[in-house]
């Protein structure tokens, strides 16, 4: 069912969302969405960046080809997070019992999976495509989309239980996914919960200086992404010292320390939206390891640098980390605006803190289901927030 469901249908179901708010945001408040869209300009530069790199794009064709979708996406991401903004009073009560009631449900399923392992999916496949799937190595790659998105779902269902009044339930409730991702097999998810984790934590204590440290982490983490890959052993030194790790790890450090050699071929413009894809093939992978009964055979860049951060780097160069660390800015800025409760803001920066811990570890950054899951758990955030009390008009 994750397999199926999340990565295929999500991001229709994106589109379908996006497209109404967009609709109903014309009609009713045409003058207000006009308005609203200019604070949006961070991202339209990312938008504007990766128009104008088909100048310089190594593959041009792959450039052209997530252009369209990717405007409808972004334009449709905002509107749908404005829409969000502003959820009639008397309907406050019946978001927020839908958001618990879809993680109760989520929760079920993913931990289904797991146990059985992927019934739901293996049905589907069956009903659907008429054929068997094979489980085995790749069980992480089924279970993966619905992990991550149970890990950034996690924290606006965090501050609908606390609005609610069940404030010992929310850590229970967090540690609760934390344990199931972990036993999800997937990383990244696991990653994210525990970057939002330490957040949460750091804020209690950081009170009013929360938006400057995780800001300043965030731009710091942005600016010095190609630089971190060097600082980790190579992939080979790891799986002969460490055999013992998650298998992910040695091809995963191998990716990021090749995409640094490319982003210092073009440190400045980098090589063109959606070009990491077109880098490197099958013909140029490598064997890791010296011991032959652990070696791992690995490409270079496998359509992508599984880092959303590096992918940027590596695509847009420096003027494009610039131009997305002003966005981040941008959003921590909104997110410090929100609210003046101190817990409901702690879980509302650890959500964004998550998000970015994943982001930075994994996933192809216009990958649909990642796009469509980034933006519905930003309007899920926007929608808690918005009807909390002592909260600013923003």
């Amino acid at each position: 069912m994750t397999a199926i469901f999340v990565s295929k249908a999500i991001a229709p179901i994106f589109a379908v969302i996006a497209l109404a708010s967009i609709v109903i945001e014309l009609s009713r408040h045409r003058n207000y969405l006009a308005k609203e869209l200019v604070q949006w300009m961070p991202l339209a530069l990312i938008y504007l960046l990766g128009l104008v790199s088909l100048v310089w794009s190594v593959s041009p064709g792959d450039s052209r080809h997530i252009l369209i979708p990717l405007l409808f996406t972004f334009v449709g991401g905002a509107a749908l997070i404005i829409s969000s903004s502003r959820v009639v009073p008397g309907t406050s009560r019946f978001f927020e019992s839908s958001i618990v009631l879809g993680a109760i449900l989520g929760a079920i399923v993913l931990i289904v999976e797991i146990a059985s392992p992927l019934l739901l999916t293996e049905f589907l496949y069956k009903s659907v495509l008429g054929r068997p799937i094979l489980i085995n190595y790749s069980f992480v790659n089924f279970i993966k989309p619905g992990a991550v998105i149970a890990a950034m779902y996690s924290w606006p269902v965090a501050i609908v239980l606390w609005k609610s009044g069940f404030r010992h339930l929310v850590w229970i409730y967090l540690l609760g996914v934390t344990v199931l991702v972990y036993f999800s097999g997937s990383n990244t998810a696991f990653v994210g919960m525990l970057v939002g984790i330490l957040a949460l934590s750091a804020g209690y204590f950081l009170r009013n200086f929360k938006r400057f440290v995780f800001s300043v982490l965030l731009v710091g983490g942005i600016l010095t992404a190609p630089i971190l890959p060097n600082l980790i052993p190579d992939a080979g030194v790891l799986i002969d010292k460490y055999p013992s790790l998650p298998d992910s790890v040695y091809p995963r450090v191998f990716i990021w320390k090749s995409a640094a050699k490319y982003i210092s071929e073009d440190i400045l413009l980098g090589k063109g939206l959606n070009s990491s894809r077109t880098l490197t093939s099958e013909s140029d992978r490598v064997k890791i390891g010296s011991n032959e009964s652990i070696q791992r055979v690995v490409e270079p860049i496998p359509l992508h640098p599984h880092s959303a951060i590096l992918q940027i780097w590596m695509e847009f160069g420096l003027l494009g980390a610039a131009v997305l660390s002003l966005f981040m800015l941008t959003v921590m800025k909104k997110m410090s605006e929100s609210t003046r409760r101190g817990a409901v803001a702690g879980l509302g920066f650890a959500c964004i803190m998550s998000m970015a811990g994943m982001a930075f570890v994994a996933n192809n950054i216009w990958q649909s289901w990642w796009q469509a899951a980034l933006w519905l758990n930003a309007a899920f955030l926007v929608s808690a927030l918005s009807k909390c009390k002592e909260s600013s008009p923003n």
